[in-house]
């Protein structure tokens, strides 16, 4: 596998559906639907394949109000990843390294071209909404969850049901 930049890693994502999930960051998804946050199970203990203990759905960057939301700083956690606007990412390994942190391996692959790669990172859980994330190659990013009813459109409709395997709530 080959390794690009950390600018093309930005963000990890699950395997459920490549297109489904550059339709769902894109905006490209209609409808009245609106998805409920969704709590992660419990984390497991040190070593053990883990879950982070964060709510499934859409965050931003740490310093983006969530109204002001853009494809540059939306990524999407749903059961298998967090997603970005360019790249895919899922977990191919997550393990729990102490009371608030995760190391994960990353395989990832870019949108449109297919390159894949795959990347060490560092999860510190910040609060029970937020997170920072390092790579082993020293980039750092800092998200935190947004209630997807705060989000510009076209993300405040997008039915994301299925990459968080909960029951869009239509309407809402």
């Amino acid at each position: 596998m080959q390794r690009l930049p950390p600018s093309r890693c930005r963000n990890h994502a699950g395997s459920a559906s490549a297109a489904l999930l550059a339709v769902a960051l894109a905006g490209g998804c209609g409808g009245d639907a609106r998805q409920p946050a969704a709590a992660a199970p419990a984390p497991a203990p040190p070593g053990a394949n883990a879950t982070l203990p964060l709510p499934l759905g859409f965050y931003v960057g740490s310093d983006t109000p969530c109204g002001e939301a853009s494809n540059a700083t939306l990524a999407l956690l749903h059961r298998e990843g967090l997603n970005g606007a360019r790249e895919f990412c899922r977990f191919a390994t997550l393990e729990r390294t102490g009371p608030d942190t995760f190391r994960a391996t990353e395989s990832c692959s870019a949108t449109g071209t297919g390159e894949e790669w795959s990347i060490a990172v560092e999860w510190e859980i910040l609060g029970p909404t937020a997170f920072r994330r390092t790579s082993e190659e020293g980039w750092v990013s800092e998200f935190r969850f947004c209630e997807q009813a705060s989000l510009p459109e076209p993300w405040r409709d997008n039915d994301i049901s299925e990459l968080t395997g909960q029951a869009a709530r239509v309407g809402a």
